[in-house]
Order: structure tokens, then sequence, then C-alpha cells
């Protein structure tokens, strides 16, 4: 395409207009055109891709004293000793080559949780006892969704809440 042709045609636009369904209006004195995107956009540009977890750390406060110990293997599951409270930091990623100031992720910690909005690569969560599965994925500037990323790990409960106590006990 000529680019001297665009530069007629920018003369005669009056208006431009995103509407919700995401169809763009073009608007002249005599004329009103709409594109919608999506619908010219090759298949190949939606190709899939995968978030990536990038790293876990376990945080903890000794007197003031922050100390951040990284999780070595974020593939297997990872098992804690029973604490009244951890916190993880999470540190993730995915590719985006479009446009990756546009990225942006959700994440959730079991199965069957809602995903929740995230605006940045980077998250602090605080876990009591129990098994987790923290699940992330980005979302791109077209709104196509990754592959998610997983990282699975178990807190010990404490003693009081195993079964062989209360038969001990009791």
């Amino acid at each position: 395409l000529d680019s001297s042709a665009l530069l007629q045609l920018s003369d005669r636009i009056s208006t431009l207009y995103a509407d919700p369904n995401n169809h763009i209006w073009a608007a002249s004195q005599n004329k009103l055109l709409s594109f919608t995107p999506a619908a010219n956009i090759p298949r190949s540009l939606n190709q899939s891709f995968a978030a990536v977890i990038r790293s876990v750390k376990v945080v903890s406060n000794n007197d003031g004293q922050i100390t951040k110990t990284p999780v070595e293997n974020l593939a297997g599951i990872f098992d804690l000793d029973y604490s009244p409270g951890y916190t993880l930091e999470f540190e993730f990623t995915a590719p985006s080559y479009d446009n990756p100031s546009r990225l942006k992720y959700q994440y959730k910690i079991k199965e069957e949780d809602q995903w929740k909005e995230l605006e940045i690569n980077k998250l602090s969560l605080e876990f009591s006892w129990g098994k987790y599965n923290f699940q992330v994925r980005a979302i791109d500037a077209f709104g196509n969704i990754s592959i998610p990323a997983a990282f699975e790990f178990h807190i010990a409960s404490p003693l009081w809440a195993k079964a062989w106590f209360w038969a001990i006990v009791v």
C-alpha cells in the first residue's frame, strides 16, 4: 500500500471510533466505514504461548531480619514443615513480543478457585497449612490467554490436626 494514499485518506476522515464489540468506525463528511480487526487478523497471530514461573521464594522474618530463600526445584511438589504461617513470593513471566507493557496476569491458588487479576508479574501471599496448587496465566495485548504455569506445594498440618493425635487424646 502506498503511504501517500494513506495521507490522502487521513485528510478525509473526521472521526474514528472503536465500539465495545471491537468494530472500528471511520467517518467522513459523506461516508461511514466499519472495520472488524479480529476478523482480518491471520490465525497465525493467535498462536499459543505459555506462562513461566521464574522463581518462588519462602520469605521469613526473624526479629526484623527478612530472609528470602529460593525454592530450588519448581517442577516437583514442594513440602514445608508446619509453621503458623508462610509467606511465599512468586515471580512469573510470559513471552510477549507485540506489546509487553500490556501483558496482564491471572492467578489462582486452588483448582476450584476463580482466576484473580494482576497487573504485575510478582506476587507475595501468606499461607497456613494445607495443599496448594498455585497457577498463573498471562493475557497478551490481543486477549489471548496463555497456557498456565503451576507450582504445587504442601504445608504440613500441626500435630493437633492429625488423626493419630486425636486417637491418643481420646
